[in-house]
């Protein structure tokens, strides 16, 4: 081994471990205190690192949000990737990316909350107002929502829009199903969210499973 290589090993190892705590305590104050309201300064103190290695990470408090925003997405789309992989039939497939992303909903709430009154525009769809990879990464999830129905539907010249169109349906109904549960857990349990959102997929693809 390269003695050489140590010292720039362990030199990326401290970088890396100030990157996540950095991210950490960028996600607990933009959860609790809001982007504008929470300072560079602040992120350092909650991270435990100086402000001069916290500028060396990131070039400003823009650039900082727009990576954790994007790990924070393909994370969870590793998550949901995961989820739909298991199961049989699509229907069964699709049940276990909802459960998944309920648990998801659950466990990221606060900042769930976070991102949508960061991103609260008027704009012709939520998913714009967002940094680019994030993008790809909401696309990136729909078409795999849409080729897993598309093994449900039959073959037809339509059969790609169809299943495309399909997967929106799913992704903004279970979307705003869970965020019911966020607002007013005790109105809307999320087990009661759960099964609906069920329901709902089984009433669009059930039948062709």
């Amino acid at each position: 081994m390269n003695i050489d290589s140590q010292p720039a090993n362990r030199s990326e190892r401290r970088r890396l471990e100030n990157l996540d705590r950095v991210l950490r305590g960028a996600a607990r104050l933009f959860a609790r205190a809001g982007y504008f309201e929470t300072s560079m300064a602040a992120i350092a103190t909650a991270a435990d690192v100086s402000v001069g290695t916290l500028y060396n990470l990131f070039e400003n408090k823009d650039a900082l949000y727009a990576e954790l925003v994007t790990s924070k997405a393909e994370a969870i789309h590793h998550r949901l990737q995961q989820a739909v992989a298991r199961g049989r039939s699509p229907l069964e497939r699709i049940e276990h990316m909802l459960e998944e992303k309920m648990t998801i909903a659950v466990e990221e709430r606060d900042f769930i909350r976070f991102l949508f009154a960061a991103n609260g525009s008027a704009t012709l769809s939520r998913k714009s107002a967002l940094p680019g990879r994030v993008q790809e990464v909401y696309e990136e999830g729909g078409r795999t929502v849409a080729k897993v129905i598309a093994e449900a539907l039959p073959e037809s010249a339509s059969r790609e829009r169809d299943a495309y169109r399909l997967a929106v349906v799913i992704q903004a109904a279970s979307t705003e199903l869970f965020l019911l549960h966020l607002d007013d857990p005790d109105t809307h349990p999320a087990a009661e969210l759960l099964a609906e959102a069920k329901r709902q997929v089984a009433a669009l693809i059930g039948a062709r499973t």
